[in-house]
């Protein structure tokens, strides 16, 4: 999902593993790397990971130095012996093409000032092509290609003469493979052979973000067909996707995408990932053995505070509780909202952080806005008929609902339902509500207040809600009918179906029941004004209904379940007072209304 923080995640993996094992990070996502081949890509990662560690030494990547070597030939691409020959006077040559040598200085160059990799690569290129130690490089080189005769009996892993061919006359697929089976190639023999194999007892790690660019996705294809070929080398690669890529299963399989969780079961939560899992998991497969999917969580509550507390607010501040209610923890989101306020928030900032200005490229939109487009894919707008489908999903409780009624006011459909529900699921957007498919609830608080501030809009938020109310009710989903009633403010409908069932109570359970309904109803979104106190609001509201103590609770816990209506939770106490009332009134559920007031004595959680 974008904003999930990834990219800090393997900011931090790489910092704390660089001075440990080999390490190589890129962001595949730049603008400089999202269209790299390949076999550039393995070049960058060779330079970062022949980085000088104490335990491993600097790992040579003499296959790799040749498939360079080759690359810069003119090779013979329609005679194989012809071919062959040329790949020997390629090894024994002093020279290069200029064109080749230009390209990898010029690369060379662009890693140094990336600062991802130190200044001696250049080094390592320059022994390569040029220099006094040319020829006992190209000497080093000529025994490992097996190109010359070697005592012994021994091979290589990879055959040479068939790849550096290959790579001189071949198709820049080949080429791609080639250079990826050599980097493979050299690392094996690094752990297996040489004075420091016996030190290197932990993998290298290779750290690559945004892998669903274009450079991304065939670099990891190319990776899992040569592991196929030629598995058992000693690299991990973490990498971070911002969508679904298809290379992992079928789009309809992922998270969230069937009724029954099925999409979920290939992908692992932090708390239940671990080697074992991974082991037990892959046992008896092939292809997919080396796939381990892992979601990226939303922060707690706690995580959020934590943060709060290592910049500018101090440890439990109104602010981080606020804004993890709102953001529901996503991680830029909660930093976006925490930069916000700069230090102690009043509740009326709290109340209008949405629709603060927040300048991002050199536009400037609600805070609102800027935090939804980057979900949706960065698009500056989203087209009429789009919008319509997002809120229609959003509205709704789960995709299904919205996806019937999707459209503007008197349309039967929205065009482009499939492309919409598409675009959410690869860009994870998905979750699961009652065991079915639904949208993320932090871009449903986004959409939903989004919708509630434009009345004009056809598609706007009362003929949404009457839509949806008129077709539960319909259905004989009475709670669901009344939850919609409620967003569009019929709370008196609300206070006498609540009224009718409490008179019904006849057992615990039946309670249990009531208070379901209730929590049900009342988490229903609202477009009500800020302009004043949450309790003046709650008296404003209930003035002129029927059974106000009822109408106090209800009105009271509907404010409560939105985070902008109610930062400070002032209205907990509101709320246990008018559960302890209805224990008092209702015998048969006393003790179960009392259980439910006490979740509200003690302060936020």
């Amino acid at each position: 999902m974008p904003g999930s923080g990834k990219t800090a995640l393997l900011e931090g993996l790489g910092q704390l593993w660089d001075q440990v094992i080999p390490v190589a990070r890129l962001d595949l996502g730049a603008p400089d790397q999202a269209d790299l081949p390949p076999r550039e890509i393995v070049v960058q990662l060779a330079f970062q990971l022949a980085k000088h560690r104490p335990q491993f030494g600097r790992m040579p990547f003499r296959l790799l130095m040749l498939c360079l070597l080759i690359a810069g030939a003119d090779i013979n691409p329609k005679n194989r012996d012809r071919a062959l020959d040329d790949v020997r006077k390629a090894v024994i040559s002093d020279t290069v093409r200029p064109e080749r040598e230009q390209a990898i200085n010029k690369a060379v160059d662009a890693f140094i000032q990336t600062r991802l990799v130190p200044s001696w690569s250049r080094m390592v290129a320059g022994v390569l092509l040029r220099g006094a130690e040319t020829m006992l490089w190209r000497q080093r080189l000529r025994h490992v290609s097996g190109l010359w005769p070697r005592r012994g009996n021994t091979r290589h892993a990879v055959n040479p003469r068939e790849l550096l061919v290959d790579l001189g006359t071949g198709a820049r697929d080949v080429v791609d493979e080639v250079f990826c089976q050599a980097l493979l190639a050299d690392l094996r023999t690094a752990y297996q052979r040489g004075i420091r194999a016996h030190g290197r007892t932990a993998n290298c790690a290779v750290l690559l973000d945004n892998v669903d660019s274009v450079a991304g996705s065939r670099f990891l294809q190319v990776l899992a067909d040569c592991r196929t070929e030629a598995p058992g080398d000693p690299l991990v690669v973490f990498a971070a996707s911002r969508t679904w890529l298809p290379a992992w299963s079928p789009l309809w399989t992922m998270p969230g995408a069937t009724r029954d969780g099925v999409g979920r079961q290939q992908v692992r939560r932090p708390k239940d990932a671990s080697f074992t899992d991974w082991t037990d998991r892959v046992a008896g497969t092939a292809s997919d053995s080396w796939r381990y999917l892992v979601e990226l969580p939303h922060l707690t509550a706690q995580e959020v505070v934590d943060l709060d507390a290592a910049g500018t607010h101090p440890v439990g501040s109104r602010p981080a509780r606020f804004v993890h209610r709102l953001t529901t923890g996503h991680p830029m989101a909660v930093r976006m909202v925490l930069d916000r306020f700069g230090g102690p928030a009043t509740t009326a900032a709290m109340r209008g952080v949405l629709d603060t200005e927040h300048s991002a490229g050199g536009a400037t939109d609600s805070m609102a806005r800027t935090i939804m487009h980057r979900l949706l894919g960065d698009q500056d707008e989203v087209d009429e008929d789009a919008w319509a489908t997002l809120t229609g999903f959003a509205v709704a409780d789960d995709f299904e609902v919205g996806a019937q009624l999707a459209g503007r006011a008197g349309d039967q459909e929205a065009k482009g339902k499939a492309d919409v529900l598409r675009t959410l699921r690869t860009r994870l957007l998905v979750t699961t509500r009652d065991g079915r498919p639904a949208l993320d609830p932090w871009l449903r608080r986004l959409v939903l207040h989004e919708l509630a501030k434009h009345l004009e809009d056809p598609g706007n938020w009362w003929a949404t809600h009457t839509r949806h109310r008129n077709f539960h009710s319909a259905k004989g989903n009475r709670i669901r009918a009344l939850y919609h009633g409620l967003a569009i403010g019929e709370i008196q409908a609300v206070i006498d179906h609540l009224a009718g069932r409490l008179g019904e109570l006849k057992s615990e359970e039946d309670a249990r029941l009531w208070i379901g309904q209730l929590n049900t109803i009342t988490s229903a979104p609202n477009r009500l004004t800020v302009d004043r106190t949450p309790a003046d609001q709650v008296e404003q509201l209930v003035s002129g209904l029927d059974n106000v103590t009822l109408a106090r609770l209800v009105v009271a816990k509907w404010l409560l379940s939105d985070p902008l209506a109610d930062p400070e939770e002032s209205l907990r106490a509101s709320v246990r007072r008018g559960l302890e009332r209805l224990a008092d009134d209702t015998p048969p559920g006393y003790l179960v209304f009392i259980d439910e007031a006490d979740k509200y004595i003690e302060g936020p959680n």
